[in-house]
């Protein structure tokens, strides 16, 4: 689980500093972690203008995640409710950025990806972040004693419009 940390400490960075150096501000759309805020705590002290919308449709989930953004100051509002209900429907370039850190696989969200894609609902410039795990598979046995133990690992891709 290490490993899995340390990756996602490393995704988390590359996503701030794109963002950041984008130098694209407006309405952020997160799917925030619960646990931990250091994307977004970098990126609105290089970019103040930026506003935060962080997703969440787990009401336990939510309730800790106001705790942590009151404990850090930061001014990130929170819909409850699915990312879905925010994608679909959002006119072209409603969104500076996107922060889709999903704790699924790339299938699961193939069809919200295309939506955004096609329908350019991200501004010129900003930054389409989407974090996905990739369940890794093995066959022969001496591939499970090395690999079993890792479980999953993050899978972050960047794009740009």
């Amino acid at each position: 689980v290490e490993g899995k940390d340390l990756n996602k400490r490393i995704a988390r960075q590359k996503i701030s500093d794109a963002i950041i150096k984008s130098n694209v501000s407006g309405l952020m759309l997160s799917l925030t972690s619960n646990k931990n805020v250091d994307t977004e705590k970098a990126i609105l002290t290089k970019l103040p203008d930026m506003q935060i919308l962080a997703v969440e449709n787990k009401l336990n989930i939510v309730s800790d995640m106001r705790k942590m953004f009151k404990q850090h100051n930061l001014p990130i509002k929170v819909f409850i409710g699915n990312i879905n209900q925010k994608l679909y429907g959002a006119d072209k370039d409603t969104y500076a950025h996107l922060n889709l850190d999903y704790c699924s696989n790339i299938l699961t969200i193939a069809k919200e990806l295309k939506y955004v894609l096609e329908n350019k609902i991200v501004k010129q410039n900003g930054i389409i972040a989407v974090t996905i795990y990739k369940v890794i598979r093995c066959s022969k046995q001496s591939e499970k004693d090395i690999f079993g133990k890792m479980g999953v690992s993050p899978i972050t891709f960047l794009f740009t419009r």
